[in-house]
């Protein structure tokens, strides 16, 4: 009997561009991929410093 290794298919990879409503629809995504911040989306303990 023959058996022959499944080879699995080639994965395709898709470019996805994340835009921030906030700032017009402007592409942030190699901000967000380079870990960089923005001032339009403020982590949760900066919301709680802001409000004290």
């Amino acid at each position: 009997m023959n058996w022959l290794p499944q080879i699995a298919p080639k994965r395709e990879w898709k470019t996805i561009q994340i835009r921030d409503p906030k700032q017009g629809g402007k592409d942030i995504t190699e901000e967000i991929m380079s870990g960089a911040r923005t001032a339009s989306s403020p982590d949760r303990r900066q919301e709680v410093l802001a409000k004290k």
